[in-house]
């Protein structure tokens, strides 16, 4: 009885920072391939070995894959964690209108401050 490779994960290069705190992505290209033809595999893990230091540096300076990440490596299955990420990401009018309002709320600590006081003004 044999094994059967059922899907690829592929992650960027470790750093050589013994003591970093920074997560490691290990899961950055996702190949499902039992039902897939391994030639078009392939040619996706070489295409990302190649692009993967380019793409980690994008990824660190923008906070995501690009988005021609999808477009270049569309057999990637993109995770459900970031995909729940991004729909729950207000978009970013709506993002400025809930960073005003959170600026112009009183903070937790202003709000127990006033509750100890007794002032209901901030409660």
């Amino acid at each position: 009885m044999g094994h059967e490779l059922l899907k690829v994960y592929v992650g960027f290069p470790m750093g050589r920072d013994l003591h970093s705190c920074a997560a490691i992505p290990w899961r950055v290209q996702r190949l499902r391939i039992f039902d897939r033809p391994w030639a078009r595999a392939a040619e996706q893990l070489d295409a990302f070995v190649h692009a993967a230091a380019a793409l980690q540096s994008s990824r660190d300076r923008m906070g995501g894959m690009p988005p021609s990440f999808a477009r270049e490596f569309e057999m990637n299955e993109a995770d459900a964690a970031e995909a729940l990420k991004a729909e729950r990401q207000p978009a970013t009018a709506a993002g400025s209108a809930l960073a005003a309002v959170r600026a112009s709320s009183p903070s937790k600590t202003q709000r127990q401050t006033a509750a100890v006081s007794g002032n209901k003004d901030l409660t």
